[in-house]
């Protein structure tokens, strides 16, 4: 039921400014039982793919214990990283871990946080395509 309602949520994404990294906050979320965990993530777009690269850069290990989920969402595609029966990586998740998001075309990209109660959720980094950098060889 989360990932429904995540990717019913992306669909206003393509009005949201982008930024090439954002950061987590530690600051609980209005309601938030678990704090977000501080950290940052890098992305590269891999052409001859039709890939996204997603890097863990800087700060907290993800776990169970601050972690229910972790996602690499674009409209239409979520690529559940960590935490779930069909994620492609398990915890703990500490910097330096990657992660590939397959897409049709290049669009937006959000990695999404949901608390381990899987009450709430909070977007830890955006990309726009206007901002994202193609992948060198």
């Amino acid at each position: 039921m989360l990932r429904r309602r995540l990717l019913s949520s992306l669909a206003g994404l393509t009005s949201v400014a982008g930024l090439s990294a954002l950061s987590g906050c530690s600051a609980l979320a209005p309601g938030a039982s678990t704090p977000r965990p501080t950290a940052s993530f890098s992305l590269r777009w891999v052409p001859d793919e039709s890939v996204y690269r997603v890097r863990f850069e800087e700060g907290e290990t993800l776990t169970a214990a601050n972690t229910g989920e972790l996602h690499v969402a674009s409209p239409g595609t979520d690529t559940l990283w960590a935490g779930g029966e069909d994620a492609v990586a398990s915890f703990p998740l500490e910097p330096g871990a990657t992660v590939r998001h397959a897409v049709s075309d290049r669009s937006v990209v959000r990695v999404v946080w949901v608390s381990p109660s899987g009450n709430d959720s909070a977007t830890l980094a955006q990309w726009r395509p206007d901002s994202q950098r193609t992948a060198t060889p």
